[in-house]
Parts: structure tokens; sequence; C-alpha cells
């Protein structure tokens, strides 16, 4: 709190807290989880598109205001854990590729849809093609 710092100096400490404030801190979990450091994330209603595939002590310590410092001493006395936790988060974030999100989207969106699966598009004209005549066919159905 004594003065701004670079992303890079946080990038040398073995743990980083995420906190929302008004809103996700968008894109700051995303490069604490790259960042192989374990990411002490204190609870919030704010979401993220990625964030129902998290899970706490798999990706990252989960904590309250009230629980942090009892957290922040598990994180010490369970070195070993801790690194595991890091390392599954950084893995987390490194599997979210723009490919295979727009492939889930589809599946999801055909699903939602009670479509067949959709497979991986090969590019963006394709994708948008394709999600346009869906959309257009769920907008109007045939008789």
């Amino acid at each position: 709190l004594d003065r701004p710092r670079s992303m890079d100096s946080f990038l040398c400490h073995r743990y980083l807290v995420d906190i929302d404030g008004y809103s996700c801190s968008w894109d700051g979990l995303y490069w604490k989880l790259l960042s192989k450091s374990l990411v002490i994330k204190v609870q919030s209603r704010q979401r993220q598109w990625y964030h129902d595939r998290l899970r706490p002590w798999v990706h990252y310590v989960p904590c309250t205001v009230g629980t942090f410092k009892k957290r922040l001493a598990w994180c010490h006395t369970h070195a070993e854990s801790a690194r595991m936790i890091a390392k599954r988060g950084t893995a987390f974030a490194q599997s979210l590729r723009y490919e295979t999100e727009l492939d889930e989207f589809a599946r999801l969106f055909a699903h939602r849809l009670q479509l067949p699966r959709l497979r991986l598009m090969k590019s963006d004209k394709k994708a948008m093609r394709m999600l346009g005549q869906l959309l257009a066919a769920e907008a109007c159905p045939s008789n």
C-alpha cells in the first residue's frame, strides 16, 4: 500500500492475493494463475467466464478477509501442497486457449439448443457463420 508497483515486481513472490473490487479483477486472476505463484483468492460474488471451472484447494487457496492470516499460515506450513496448488493453477490458466474455449462455447450452445455436438471450428469466419445460422434458426423456428 506504500507505492504503486509494476507487475514484474509481483511475479517475484511465492503467494499472490486476488481480491475483487466493484467488479472482478478481470485479467488479474488470470495472470496471477499464470505467474506460477500460489493464488490466495478472497471469496467474492463477482464472476468471470472461467470461474465455474476453478476449484478451491485445487487451483487456488480460498479465504475470506477474516480467514486470510489462517490461510497464509497454512501455506507456510504446507509448502509442498501449496506448490502443487500453484502448479495446477498455472496449468489451468494455460489450458484456457481461444480454440478450446470456442469449442466449449459451441458445445454448450448446441446443448442449449438441443443440437448435435459441434466440433472445433477451423476459422473465425466459419464459427461466426455457423453461430449466426444457429441463432437465426432459434429466433425463427420452422413450423
